[in-house]
């Protein structure tokens, strides 16, 4: 089933398969229990907290939630978000996934068993995916062109979970480098890096403290510090910064805002420091990004001068 609007209330226990691709600001959800679920974002951003923990979902980022899973949900005011989520019904999901780890004489003698062992993701943000941002936008196009057909929908889950599960493998190919003896000490490992990566996605802006960053992993500031590098590649800081750089050219190609202003809703408070780390990281100054940009998107363009005509000869700072 495909929708275009938030749904109210929330669908029962016993979702169907689900996709979601709906617009609009000032939306909440309070605390539910859904199925395993993939959440996006296209433009702007939504917020999922799960056990106190707030998931900041931008079109940079996925999040990975899986059955049972309790969590709510809001839509800020201010902003109109466009969002584009998956719930798998849950048959379906166990299905699916058994028939990509199973083996082939199982599957024959018994083609209807449920998953004995059904896969649980890591719950996390995750960085989006060429290959999985092609197959959710394959999906996308197909649900606004009309309603094609529940076969043509379970195809293109069933390939969506076969991507979620290669990422999963290569996910624990990577925690086995860990430094613990025991596979579930370097889960655990991983699941607490993973909420210090979250709580640092949900604190931008504000920012935050190695030592507090630590608290929430639980995790001493020289563990998490370890830990950090070796599961993602970076420290926490250099994440901070990258993720900040990566939303300030977001906004820079897809939104209004001045220059300034962007600077100041991804957490700089001085212009120059924020230009000059963004055009280390990209090789291009956030003047000539946007410049870049309206020359590349007319449209934008024609509407930014039509609302403010003085903009046209405004500097873009």
């Amino acid at each position: 089933m495909i929708v275009h609007h938030f749904p109210r209330p929330c669908p029962p226990p016993g979702w169907p398969n689900l996709v979601i691709h709906a617009r609009g600001r000032g939306v909440e959800y309070a605390e539910h229990e859904a199925p395993l679920s993939i959440k996006c974002v296209l433009k702007g951003q939504e917020v999922h907290e799960v056990r106190g923990i707030p998931y900041i979902v931008d079109p940079e980022t996925y999040l990975l939630l899986n059955h049972g899973q309790r969590y709510s949900s809001r839509i800020g005011p201010e902003r109109e978000a466009e969002t584009f989520s998956i719930f798998f019904e849950r048959e379906f999901a166990e299905q699916a996934l058994r028939s990509l780890v199973e083996p082939a004489t199982r599957l024959l003698d018994e083609p209807d068993a449920a998953g004995r062992q059904p896969v649980r993701f890591v719950e996390s943000l995750y960085p989006r995916d060429a290959v999985l941002s092609e197959l959710l936008e394959a999906i996308r196009r197909g649900s606004d062109a009309g309603d094609l057909g529940a076969a043509w929908l379970d195809e293109r889950l069933c390939a969506v979970l076969g991507r979620l599960l290669s990422l999963h493998s290569d996910l624990l190919r990577r925690i086995e480098t860990l430094p613990a003896v025991r596979a579930a000490t370097r889960l655990e490992q991983y699941r607490r890096v993973s909420r210090a990566r979250d709580y640092i996605d949900a604190n931008l802006i504000a920012g935050a403290s190695l030592a507090e960053i630590a608290r929430v992993a639980c995790l001493s500031s020289y563990h998490l510090l370890r830990l950090f590098k070796q599961a993602f590649g970076v420290t926490p800081h250099r994440y901070a910064t990258d993720r900040r750089l990566a939303r300030a050219r977001t906004l820079l190609e897809g939104s209004d805002l001045p220059v300034s202003a962007i600077c100041k809703r991804v957490g700089y408070r001085s212009l120059g420091s924020f230009s000059h780390l963004f055009r280390k990281r990209y090789e291009i100054s956030p003047r000539k990004l946007r410049s870049r940009s309206r020359r590349s998107q007319p449209g934008l363009e024609k509407a930014r001068t039509e609302k403010n005509p003085a903009a046209a000869s405004r500097s873009l700072v």
